[in-house]
C-alpha cells in the first residue's frame, strides 16, 4: 500500500501537524551552528529565507512569517487555526474572530 499524505486521506490536521514540525526542524538545521533550540526565530526564520516568497493568502495578500508561526501555535498547541499570537501579531486574522468556535467551524474541516 503506497504511503499517502495525511491531508489526502481525511487527516489534514495531522498533515499541518507536520508541516509545521518539519519547518520547526528546517529552522533550526538552518540557524547558526551556536542555537541550541527551535523557537519562533528559528521557525520565522526559515519561513522568510526559503517559504515566503512562493505563497500568498486565500485573498492574495502576501504572508508574513509571524501569520505563519501563529497558524502554527494555533494547530500545535490547540488544534485549533486560531491562537494568541495569530490574535495578537497575524495580518491575515479575520476581524471579530473570538477563537471560540471548534475546529470544524472555523475551518469547515470536518475531522473524523
Amino acid at each position: 500500500m503506497p504511503l499517502l499524505p495525511a491531508s489526502m486521506v481525511g487527516l489534514p490536521e495531522a498533515g499541518l501537524v507536520l508541516i509545521y514540525s518539519g519547518i520547526d526542524t528546517l529552522g533550526l538545521l538552518a540557524a547558526a551552528p551556536e542555537i541550541e533550540d527551535a523557537t519562533g526565530e528559528t521557525f520565522k526564520g526559515w519561513c522568510k529565507k526559503y517559504l515566503l516568497a512562493r505563497l500568498q493568502s486565500i485573498d492574495g495578500k502576501p504572508l508574513e512569517a509571524v501569520d505563519l508561526w501563529a497558524a502554527r501555535c494555533g494547530v500545535l498547541h490547540t488544534s485549533a487555526p486560531v491562537s494568541t499570537a495569530l490574535r495578537q501579531f497575524s495580518t491575515v486574522v479575520a476581524s471579530g474572530s473570538t477563537g471560540k468556535l471548534g475546529y470544524s467551524e472555523r475551518t469547515g474541516v470536518k475531522l473524523a
